[in-house]
């Protein structure tokens, strides 16, 4: 499918910059032809690696299997394969990713997150909307610490993944904290 869209929006890039193309179809072809052979010649760990559909799609099999563990390095769950760079080029890849559960703008549990399709920061529906005062086309800082990236209201989408997560996270929360209560020694 990307090699197929690539291709459309090579052909349309050419069109914009104002070239004459009278062989649209077969430049079309050529390109998806070129795309799917570099795809084919590409390691399991090329393909996938950085791919950040599948990086998210480890990333929920790994926490549901792992609660609350860090996810390690997504190159360690495929397997290394001839032609593929060695683990100690000069390329570092962090593992660790760990999911926040709460809104950066309140500092308590995501309530109905919408999460930024720009940045991937995740909000509690009504701080964000709130922090944006109802103006949907103007892009704004994220509020989150250290995230330099703008967008706009419009581009905050319900995760309900997300919501979840978050459900599963504060009920375990809710679990260790009467396990605590219970253990409590009263003289």
């Amino acid at each position: 499918m990307r090699a197929h869209a690539d291709s459309i929006d090579d052909v349309y890039q050419k069109l914009g910059q104002g070239e004459s193309i009278v062989d649209s179809i077969e430049r079309y072809d050529k390109g998806v032809e070129t795309r799917m052979e570099g795809y084919v010649a590409k390691t399991t760990r090329q393909k996938y690696a950085k791919s950040e559909v599948y990086t998210k799609f480890k990333h929920g099999i790994y926490e549901a299997q792992h609660p609350g563990a860090a996810i390690p390095p997504i190159s360690e769950f495929i397997s290394r394969e001839d032609g593929d760079d060695s683990d100690d080029e000069d390329e570092l890849e962090m593992g660790g990713v760990t999911q926040s559960y709460t809104c950066p703008i309140t500092l308590t549990p995501l309530v109905a997150p919408m999460t930024s399709q720009i940045c991937g920061h995740s909000f509690s529906e009504e701080a964000i909307r709130q922090s944006f005062r109802g103006s949907t086309s103007v892009a704004k800082k994220c509020p989150t610490s250290g995230c330099n990236k703008s967008f706009k209201l419009t581009d905050l989408k319900p995760d309900p993944a997300l919501a979840k997560k978050v459900k599963n996270w504060n009920r375990r929360n809710q679990r260790a904290a009467e396990d605590v209560d219970a253990e409590e020694i009263v003289d």
